[in-house]
């Protein structure tokens, strides 16, 4: 075999390697919109193991030790922990008003990149989808790079927002609510989602 003929794979490896680096710069997440609200947020809570901040809408309040327990082995044994990376709910906040739910999880990855992450929950989100649409958004909110994925459908809508505060430390955050309830509730999302920072509260 030729020094020609070994030099081609080895070139298009490289080839191939600066065009999947050369798309993964050109990545842009737009600056979120989102306004606080005071009036329609509770007070920030902090994950010291996320090292991330974020206020619950305004009356949800955190489910007791046992149902989060019950919870975390809930969705240890979803497909979506068990095909595509494992989830650990670290507090869920519930509004029985409305049936509103939202949590935030660690997601135990430590290996992939977040956009390879990305990649493959949107696609698993795609499959799984059903009658939903998903919309999915790549936003910049106060300086955390997250993926936004909005799912709807005639009975539910969802916000699914996958982030990291570092390298190895990822986390996803979910709001579920009744599709009937999302634009009352919307402003208080939004706050909510506001307030998502890396850190600790000052």
């Amino acid at each position: 075999m030729t020094n020609r003929t070994l030099w081609l794979p080895i070139a298009a490896i490289a080839i191939m390697m600066a065009v999947a680096l050369s798309c993964s710069k050109s990545e842009t997440f737009t600056p979120a919109t989102y306004k606080v609200n005071p009036d329609l947020i509770a007070a920030p809570t902090t994950f010291a193991e996320l090292n991330l901040t974020i206020a619950p809408p305004k009356g949800w309040t955190a489910i007791d030790t046992l149902s989060l327990a019950r919870f975390q082995l809930l969705m240890s044994n979803t497909e979506l922990s068990t095909k595509i990376f494992p989830i650990m709910p670290l507090a869920v906040f519930s509004d029985t008003t409305t049936g509103g739910m939202m949590y935030v999880a660690r997601v135990s990855n430590r290996t992939d990149r977040l956009a390879s992450m990305a990649g493959q929950f949107e696609a698993f989100l795609s499959d799984q989808k059903g009658t939903s649409i998903v919309t999915p958004a790549r936003l910049n909110v106060n300086g955390l790079n997250v993926y936004q994925y909005l799912l709807t459908s005639t009975d539910a809508a969802n916000y699914k927002i996958l982030g990291e505060t570092g390298p190895e430390t990822r986390f996803l955050i979910e709001f579920i609510v009744r599709s009937q309830t999302l634009e009352a509730l919307l402003p208080a999302l939004e706050s909510s989602m506001a307030t998502l920072k890396a850190g600790a509260t000052p």
